[in-house]
């Protein structure tokens, strides 16, 4: 069964071999889409990160990928990333990254650590 997940995550990331992640974030910013890109293993207040990007600064966080990745997914979002969060910043400021994570991690704080 791992075998197979595996074998299912790889087929969908090949979606992403040859494709221009620059050209993309472009075409997206140019049609009003502001969106950053992840994979990986998430932080706990990662479902605050979100709403935060998006409640706060019309920003959408999408996830493509757990730990499985590829090269040209890997090299997709940098690609992506880089044209968003040069956006990014041109709008809210240098600091916009850490403010929101900073964010992030005190609304998670409050939503569930002190409540224990």
């Amino acid at each position: 069964m791992e075998g197979q997940r595996a074998s299912v995550a790889l087929a969908l990331h090949h979606e992403y071999e040859g494709r221009d992640g620059r050209l993309e974030a472009a075409e997206d910013l140019r049609s009003g889409k502001v969106i950053l890109l992840g994979y990986g293993l998430v932080y706990p207040w990662h479902a605050e990160l979100q709403e935060i990007w998006r409640r706060d600064y019309g920003v959408e966080f999408r996830d493509l990928a757990g730990c499985i990745v590829t090269d040209s997914l890997v090299k997709y979002v940098a690609g992506y990333n880089e044209v968003m969060h040069a956006d990014i910043v041109a709008r809210f400021g240098a600091e916009i990254s850490t403010t929101v994570a900073q964010k992030a991690r005190g609304l998670y704080t409050e939503r569930y650590l002190k409540r224990k």
